[in-house]
């Protein structure tokens, strides 16, 4: 859930996933990103005018991914 990531996520053909996790930074391998990064992240795509719609849609294809 990193902001560039969390930028570009919303325009997947499919949905996307904001998760936390190691951030890939080859500078800092144990670098984690913290839990409360995602929630975060869905605040700054609503203020930054991502539609609602696409994120409501992408927490479907979440459920179905894992099947809850």
């Amino acid at each position: 859930a990193s902001r560039k990531n969390s930028r570009a996520a919303p325009w997947g053909e499919k949905g996307f996933f904001l998760e936390t996790d190691f951030a890939g930074d080859e500078r800092n391998p144990n670098f984690v990103l913290p839990a409360d990064s995602v929630p975060k992240r869905i605040t700054m795509l609503l203020q930054e005018g991502v539609d609602q719609g696409k994120i409501e849609e992408s927490m479907t294809f979440f459920r179905e991914f894992y099947g809850t």
